[in-house]
């Protein structure tokens, strides 16, 4: 067998070895917990979890650990995450919550698998009370955090000048890409790092952006950015009561754009109206 197709053929059965463990690795207590809720949903997205047969996404669904959301061409999808933070689920994306356990304490987690797509994670308290417990895998690579605002791709094929493998695109705060023989970058926001296909590829940070990113077309990327001024007020309140990790939340808040102040505003004025009376 020729290099190239003997390359193409290993990559087809790792794709395959992939998913077969998704399924194994998805126990009946997870099917139990709820990881989340689908706030927006546009388009057609299709939704499994263990012991439920397979049906089509809809709004206000909670979303259990152990579930797989596939996303169809033109679909985009927001999950609002039981710490307190958001996942926006971009279209032809392929995903599983593997692991997640919203505690606030040491305890706290979040592992998804990410077999083709794109997600982009804005965290919620589990980054703040226990970053390491926090990981995105893909086929060819680990992203882990350091509470952050970022953007894991899979490309499976090569993309005009993209070439196939896990992209990460860092918009506030840091991550770590590791590939499957534990070599490691950090990466600072403003930065991509891409782990490549190719066998034993270690991590690079990209000169440019993907091109995808400019090819692609982002259909609710304008409610993402209000979230995430949502997302850290959400934190400042779980975060009353350790003052030593606030500092550092109240300095992202203060770097957040015009728009996404008003955004926390109002939703500010919404929570003080809906409050109880002398509460």
């Amino acid at each position: 067998m020729p290099p190239t197709q003997r390359r193409s053929f290993l990559w087809q059965i790792r794709r395959l070895c992939l998913v077969v463990a998704f399924c194994v690795g998805l126990s009946h207590t997870a099917a139990a917990q709820v990881a989340g809720t689908v706030e927006k949903l546009l388009g057609q997205a299709q939704y499994l979890a263990p012991d439920v047969p397979a049906q089509p996404l809809r709004e206000g669904q909670t979303v259990q650990v152990g579930a797989t959301i596939i996303t169809s061409t033109g679909s985009e999808t927001h999950l609002d995450m039981a710490d307190g933070g958001m996942l926006a689920i971009r279209p032809q994306t392929h995903f599983t919550i593997a692991q997640y356990n919203a505690a606030k304490g040491t305890e706290a987690r979040m592992e998804l698998n990410l077999l083709q797509g794109a997600l982009r994670s804005i965290t919620g308290w589990i980054g703040q009370f226990n970053a390491g417990g926090y990981r995105i895998t893909t086929p060819t690579a680990t992203v882990g955090i350091r509470g952050t605002d970022h953007e894991v791709t899979v490309l499976l094929d090569a993309e005009e000048n993209d070439v196939a493998g896990t992209y990460d695109s860092v918009h506030e705060g840091a991550t770590v890409l590791r590939n499957r023989a534990g070599d490691a970058l950090e990466l600072q926001a403003g930065e991509d790092g891409i782990v490549e296909s190719a066998q034993e590829a270690a991590p690079r940070r990209m000169d440019v952006r993907p091109g995808f990113f400019l090819r692609r077309k982002l259909l609710l990327e304008e409610r993402v950015e209000q979230r995430r001024a949502v997302v850290l007020q959400r934190l400042q309140e779980a975060l009353a009561q350790h003052p030593e990790k606030l500092q550092a939340l109240r300095e992202r808040m203060q770097r957040l754009a015009p728009a996404q102040r008003e955004a926390l505003k109002r939703q500010l004025r919404r929570k003080h109206k809906t409050r109880p009376h002398g509460q």
